[in-house]
């Protein structure tokens, strides 16, 4: 506030005046770039071996969930084949619970692959993360393929056909 108890204004404020050759403080410095901007402004490029990985890998986490996925959506099909007369209920269980566990294991196996590949995240759970992935990928096919089931049943019962 100025003393009046005004709100400030730009006119009030004092601004320094420079000389004749007298660098502005505020501009930018003509230094020369020092040891590291030097490097990087003569294009060195990036190598994943120059930094130290900060996240650690996430591979059995994922596997657990990964295989919880394949193991029930593919036990659920199977037992809707055994059990004739629970087959409705298991067969509508069957999407949630590979869903539920195998879109995860797939989506956060990719980007976590990705991340190692970039150097981000450990490369020690690499194996475990791609068998995640791909358990994470049947496990979510099983549900495309059990749509597609239901759908040419549907075609089927319309054409008097039994399945």
């Amino acid at each position: 506030m100025a003393k009046d108890n005004r709100p400030l204004r730009l006119d009030d404020i004092a601004r320094p005046e420079l000389g004749e050759g007298e660098a502005n403080p505020f501009s930018e410095s003509k230094d020369p770039p020092s040891g590291n901007e030097a490097k990087f402004a003569e294009g060195e490029t990036y190598r994943v071996g120059d930094y130290e990985a900060t996240v650690g890998h996430r591979g059995g986490f994922l596997l657990l969930i990964g295989l919880a996925a394949f193991c029930s959506s593919l036990g659920l099909l199977g037992m809707a084949y055994f059990y004739v007369d629970d087959r409705e209920l298991l067969l509508l269980m069957q999407p949630f619970v590979a869903l539920l566990f195998g879109l995860p294991s797939w989506l956060l196996g990719r980007s976590d692959l990705r991340a190692m590949q970039l150097g981000a995240m450990e490369q020690g759970g690499q194996v475990k993360t791609r068998i995640a992935m791909i358990c994470g990928m049947i496990a979510t096919a099983s549900v495309a393929i059990l749509f597609l089931w239901f759908v040419l049943a549907m075609f089927a019962s319309q054409l008097g056909l039994k399945i």
